[in-house]
Parts: structure tokens; C-alpha cells; sequence
């Protein structure tokens, strides 16, 4: 006795799986004849997928729909039935964008797949045991009003972050004020989610602090309480009270500087932030904390690692991020 209330116009069922194409005919069928979309073909999937390498990558283009071809172009521009045909891998030797669409006579045109690949050839950050590497300055997709809904990490793992309600989704910022492109929070609402981390080791995190219950670009949105803070009036980026005791008891470093994990402090202007903790700690989002305790300000960088790095990782991080972002020149402590 659990009934369904409503208007049914029309089912169709089949006793096999239906092709992509098949698909594709019966819901091209059902959305013209009630209006509710124009049907299209999904776009292709590239291999390896869009994000940071240190060598030219030979991607691979594939799409489910039998009989098609594929359409690609590498100068930013849109593809079309006149760009060029994909036949074998494509070369990426230097940092560019791909696009590509599926096009099949009797379908519509597929949806665009793109994807930013950057090469730096001279990068030297280790990534054995990379989780995590988000970069303001690429594979950001906007929404409306440059609003971010999905952030491409660049470490190969998947973590991608994401938020697809516009009303929660921070602002793609060119130049923050600092010559660099920023992901702007607005210490209200806005947050990213990712798939949790729950063995964090070694993170780095260039970000501003500018408003905001929450001091820490990262955090947690449901059930984690590792990175949090929980205090509205003090400076301090962790809380001995609230904070997983493996980052207190970590070790970390601020613009180069070693500093107790208890005693970093926001200062209301761009910073690096180094942590290696003394043992597996979590995060799930950017911009917020559990119960609604958010992050207002700019994330330039983050990087995270599920394993402890050595002092020689941790420099080439550091030097890494430093040079780019013009903190301070990177170097080596002094000896004990």
C-alpha cells in the first residue's frame, strides 16, 4: 500500500541492455515528443585525464557510439564537424586545452569534453604518495558569474573537488590582488566537497585568511573532525582542544618557518602553510568546517600526501610553491 501519485504518459521496456545508440534513439523519441530536452550524445573520455605532468603525454580519445567520429581541437576553440579527425593518440607536449565532441549522422552532436593539460618539465615535487593537488590556475570548470562547480586534481587520483548548487559555490578570482588566479571564499556558505581523505600524512596549503569562523582553507562537511579549529575570536590556524592530536603533535612550518602546529596564526595575507603530521589525520572539503563553520578568503594551492615526507621532499615542496607564489627564497635549516 505505498501508491504513487501523478501523471504517467508513456514506458517503454526491453528484456536486454540496450546500446549507447539505442539509447540514444529512444530518448532522442521521448524528449521530442514531450519537450523536455533536447537529447544529446555524451561527450568522449580522454585517457590520461586532463591535469599536471612533467613529460609530453599521448592522450587517448574514445567514445561508446559505434560509427562515429571524433572531432578535436587544441587552440581553446570549439570543435566541429571541420576540426580535426581524431585517428591515434594525440601528442601534449606543452601545456594547452582539449577539447573534443562525438558527432554521428542521425544523432545530435555530443556534449564537449575538456580537459586542461599543463607540462612543466622542470617541476620537481615529488608525487609518490600524492592524494591530492589542486591548482587555482588550472582545470577549473565555472558555472555562471565565474562561479566554480568542479576542480580538477592534478595528482592523477581523482579527488576531484566539487559543488554543483550555485548557491554554494566560491568565486573563480583571475588576479586576487596578488598577480595570481585565487579561489575566492565567502566565508558564509561556500565549500567544495571531495571524496574524504582519511590518511593524510604530509599537506601544504597556500591560502588567505580573510573572514570566517573556519582559519584552515581545508576542513571537513560531514563527520570529521581532524582540521578543525572551533574558535571564532583567535588567530590560531588549529585548536589543541578541537584538532586531530596527530596534527598537534606534527610538525610545521609557515612562509619556510618552523613553528609548533598550535601556534601557526592567519595573518590576513597570503601564506604557505607545511604540515607533516605525526600520524594519518582526514579532510573532506575545502571552506568549511563540521557544523557549519566556514572559511572565508583565497586558496591558491593545495597539496596533500598520504605519507610523511623527508626534509629534502618537504624542501622541493616548499621551494616549489615559494618560487612560484614569491613568499620568501626557500632554504635549508641550519644544522642541530
Amino acid at each position: 500500500n505505498h501508491d504513487f501519485g501523478g501523471d504517467v504518459m508513456e514506458i517503454l521496456v526491453y528484456n536486454r541492455p540496450l546500446s549507447t545508440e539505442e539509447r540514444y534513439e529512444v530518448e532522442t523519441y521521448l524528449a521530442g515528443k514531450y519537450g523536455f530536452f533536447t537529447a544529446g550524445v555524451e561527450g568522449p573520455s580522454f585517457a590520461p585525464s586532463g591535469r599536471t605532468f612533467t613529460s609530453t603525454q599521448n592522450v587517448v580519445i574514445t567514445t561508446d557510439v559505434i560509427g562515429s567520429e571524433i572531432r578535436y581541437t587544441t587552440d581553446g576553440t570549439e570543435p566541429t564537424a571541420l576540426s580535426p579527425l581524431y585517428t591515434s593518440p594525440v601528442s601534449v607536449a606543452q601545456s594547452l586545452t582539449l577539447k573534443a565532441k562525438v558527432f554521428k549522422s542521425g544523432l545530435p552532436d555530443s556534449k564537449t569534453t575538456i580537459a586542461d593539460y599543463t607540462i612543466d618539465a622542470g617541476l620537481a615535487i615529488p608525487f609518490n604518495g600524492m592524494l591530492m593537488w589542486l591548482r587555482a590556475d588550472t582545470g577549473m570548470t565555472l558555472d555562471g558569474n565565474g562561479k566554480l562547480s568542479y576542480w580538477v586534481d592534478q595528482s592523477g587520483q581523482e579527488n576531484n573537488a566539487k559543488n554543483y548548487n550555485i548557491s554554494y559555490q566560491p568565486e573563480a578570482i583571475a588576479d586576487g590582488g596578488n598577480g595570481y588566479p585565487v579561489v575566492r571564499f565567502d566565508g558564509s556558505d561556500d565549500r567544495l566537497g571531495f571524496n574524504g581523505l582519511t590518511n593524510v600524512e604530509s599537506l601544504f596549503v597556500v591560502y588567505k585568511h580573510t573572514t570566517g569562523f573556519h582559519k584552515f582553507a581545508l576542513g571537513a562537511d560531514v563527520g570529521d573532525f581532524a582540521l578543525r579549529d572551533y574558535t571564532s575570536s583567535a588567530t590560531k590556524v588549529f585548536s589543541t582542544t578541537f584538532s586531530d592530536t596527530n596534527v598537534i603533535n606534527g610538525s610545521a612550518w609557515m612562509d619556510g618557518n618552523a613553528v609548533a602546529p598550535q601556534d601557526l596564526v592567519v595573518t590576513g595575507s597570503d601564506q604557505l602553510v607545511s604540515l607533516v603530521t605525526a600520524g594519518p589525520t582526514s579532510t573532506s572539503a575545502i571552506g568549511c568546517d563540521l557544523t557549519n563553520h566556514d572559511f572565508g578568503g583565497d586558496v591558491m594551492e593545495i597539496i596533500v600526501y598520504n605519507r610523511p615526507l623527508s626534509t629534502e621532499e618537504r624542501y622541493e615542496v616548499d621551494t616549489y610553491l615559494a618560487g612560484k607564489y614569491g613568499f620568501f627564497p626557500a632554504g635549508v635549516e641550519g644544522p642541530s
